[in-house]
């Protein structure tokens, strides 16, 4: 599913859209993401249903363009010093300090936060990847395969390291995640 690129350029659209995504992300913090449910979503955001319809078909899509806006964002900043791999320490980060605050989500909601995370990064890497792919001609990998290796296993860093190595910085959590993907890219 790709994710829906808009811009909403009402402010009480803009308005209405940070509310869900709000009360999407402080449920989170509650309970595992499979059991909200949009009626939770509509309480918390005092919002009503038609209007959370006009905005978003689901709550998949609303977490989706949460997390889009939310790297996007950060990217605007990170992308140019570091055109591959920006995404990366600024979610340890953040990440990092949810968990400090106490505010981290539940491991049981983690799969499908991941799994959507995964697809966001994904998307957003791509054009990058295929660039360095086509600049460089390497080999027998398909471009596509590497943007789902460098997102995949980003995810496969983030869950080791949320379940193993929680001690660790963000820091040496990153450069983990680039000793393992940016080796491709080195040729």
């Amino acid at each position: 599913m790709a994710v829906r690129k808009r811009r909403a350029t009402d402010r009480r659209v803009r308005k209405t859209d940070a509310r869900l995504h709000d009360a999407l992300m402080s449920l989170i913090h509650d309970k595992s993401y499979e059991s909200i449910a949009v009626r939770d979503i509509l309480d918390r955001a005092d919002v009503g249903r038609s209007t959370f319809y006009a905005h978003f078909r689901d709550k998949d899509d609303l977490l989706t363009s949460g997390i889009y806006e939310a790297l996007q964002s950060i990217r605007s900043t990170a992308a140019a010093s570091d055109p591959f791999a920006w995404f990366s320490l600024p979610i340890f980060e953040h990440i990092h300090r949810h968990r400090l605050e106490g505010n981290a989500a539940p491991i049981e909601g983690r799969s499908a936060l991941h799994s959507r995370l995964q697809r966001t990064i994904e998307e957003l890497i791509t054009d990058e990847v295929v660039r360095r792919f086509t600049r460089q001609r390497l080999g027998p990998i398909p471009a596509e395969l590497a943007v789902k290796h460098v997102a995949s296993t980003f995810i496969l860093v983030l869950n080791w390291w949320l379940d193993v190595a929680g001690a660790r910085s963000p820091r040496d959590a990153d450069a983990l995640f680039r000793a393992l993907v940016i080796p491709m890219f080195a040729v």
